[in-house]
């Protein structure tokens, strides 16, 4: 009796964390915290993103006496991304707009963690919108890995009249998957990158 209490016990140890996890992406970052944190929000605000609250859990946990290594919250979200998605199954409202956490692990590595996309398609039994499940998935990784990586900084250089215009490494186009190219968007005196 007690081999079996202590194998269900160390079972359980192993697989709660797991299941606790199910659903969300982690991505280590190169930065601190607080520099990830930075990072993130200026390449959602570029996006064109809102950005609805961070919440600075740690600072928080710290007022009432409890020690809690580094974590932030950010919300943000684009309605023309997530009210589709929402038309399609309206209870994904619960999780809509997205979070993301930069936080730092035992070891005091940094990492963002967000949901997965296709996790919240299943959990909601989301159908007919791959399109969207698909833009969000993408556009979420190339934000994250862009906030968190040195090797995603884009140069920018800028040329006559004040367009600029961003000078993509070989290693950027590689690791995105795809073409990164400049994009010029109407009316802007700047290009942005097209991930």
């Amino acid at each position: 009796m007690k081999k079996a209490s202590i194998t269900l016990l160390l079972v359980l140890l192993t697989v709660l964390p797991l299941m606790a996890a199910d659903g969300l992406i982690n991505v280590q970052s190169d930065f601190s915290v607080k520099e990830t944190t930075a990072r993130l929000e200026n390449i959602l605000k570029d996006k064109g993103m809102t950005i609805f609250n961070q919440i600075n859990h740690s600072d928080a946990a710290q007022k009432v006496g409890v020690e809690l290594r580094k974590t932030r919250l950010i919300i943000f979200g684009n309605p023309k991304v997530g009210s589709p998605l929402m038309q399609c199954q309206q209870s994904v409202a619960i999780d809509l707009p997205q979070k993301a956490i930069i936080w730092q692990d035992n070891t005091s590595k940094v990492w963002i963690s967000y949901n997965d996309s296709r996790y919240l398609g299943r959990r909601h039994n989301i159908i007919g919108c791959d399109e969207v499940l698909t833009k969000v998935e993408k556009t979420l990784s190339g934000i994250t890995k862009a906030a968190a990586t040195k090797e995603y900084t884009a140069t920018e250089h800028c040329a006559c009249q004040g367009t600029c215009f961003f000078v993509v490494n070989d290693c950027l186009r590689n690791r995105l998957g795809q073409t990164a190219r400049p994009q010029k968007i109407a009316g802007a005196k700047t290009e942005s990158l097209l991930l």
